[in-house]
């Protein structure tokens, strides 16, 4: 008799530890056998190879971006998708296999305590396993799957953070790591106050996208001004962490339809100046001073040229 390769592996995730519910509702508490590794699931179909289950409750991962990708979901009793990309996801084709959609986008400089708390509902209110996502399943959605596993699967914040690290963010991000190393889980009150999670939220803009590019370029001049150091009433304001967020920034609203459909040149400026970031990057971790003018230069003039083609 030959088994259902998928019921294999469908077997293997469930003999992975599991967790116990002690229930209470709104905010309930778990008893863990043990944490489970950060290993990556092997033999999914290609889309989910960053797929890891923590519990029998939390599964993170990239994008499912296919039907195969939201079949296997199904096949391993996701009940529940959460993304916390700024992507609007599919939410009409993730019915189609059983799935319902929870969206709350997060950004890469943090998680708010109102983010926290809707990422803790969706998890407590999915009746089955919920997989929690961003877009290469890398950052973001470690993030809130660590948060979702401290609140949901009773995890300390030690072995959440771990599994942070073991899942690839990357420690430029500091706060992604803040956000899970002070999360306090919301209190059932909290919970009750949310207003029912929306399954798609609208993306920001290109002119609010833009707000937060202007801010994060305050930070970078403020840096390049105290000669890269970070300030002392803000610590974690560092140059890698400010610079990488501004990049991230540029690449959320590459992936925006409105920006889409400024064409390819509006397309063009955009990469050029996350290149001139890298290029920022690159001389700061020299510490060549010289290289570091001339790359801080080299991305101010690629803004200001972009400012010049559509905004001024």
């Amino acid at each position: 008799m030959t088994l259902d390769p998928r019921l294999v592996r469908l077997a293997a995730l469930l003999a992975l530890p599991t967790v116990f519910w002690a229930c209470n509702p709104g905010n309930a508490t778990r008893e863990t056998t043990s944490t489970a590794s950060a290993a990556p699931v092997e033999g999914l179909v290609p889309g989910l190879q960053r797929l890891h289950r923590w519990s029998d409750r939390i599964l993170q991962g990239e994008a499912p971006a296919s039907d195969a990708c939201l079949a296997e979901l199904a096949d391993l009793g996701v009940t529940t998708v959460l993304s916390v990309d700024g992507a609007v996801p599919d939410v009409e084709r993730a019915a189609r296999f059983g799935l319902a959609y929870v969206h709350v986008p997060v950004g890469y400089d943090g998680i708010t305590p109102d983010e926290q708390a809707r990422i803790v509902k969706a998890a407590t209110d999915s009746p089955g396993p919920i997989y929690i996502h961003c877009h290469h399943g890398l950052h973001r959605g470690p993030a809130a799957a660590a948060i979702a596993r401290i609140a949901v699967d009773g995890v300390s914040r030690e072995d959440a953070y771990q599994g942070l690290e073991e899942s690839g963010c990357s420690p430029a991000y500091d706060g992604l790591f803040a956000a899970v190393k002070n999360f306090v889980p919301p209190s059932a009150e909290t919970l009750a106050a949310l207003p029912p999670l929306p399954s798609a939220v609208k993306p920001q803009g290109i002119q609010e996208a833009m707000v937060h590019a202007d801010e994060r370029w305050s930070y970078v001049e403020a840096l390049k001004a105290a000669s890269w150091i970070a300030p002392a009433d803000a610590p974690d304001r560092t140059p890698a962490h400010e610079l990488t967020i501004l990049r991230e920034v540029f690449r959320e609203i590459d992936r925006l339809d409105a920006a889409q459909a400024k064409g390819d040149d509006f397309l063009a400026h955009s990469r050029s100046v996350q290149q001139r970031i890298t290029e920022l990057q690159s001389a700061l971790d020299s510490r060549d001073a010289a290289a570091c003018a001339v790359a801080f230069d080299a991305l101010k003039a690629d803004c200001k040229s972009c400012h010049v083609a559509y905004r001024d």
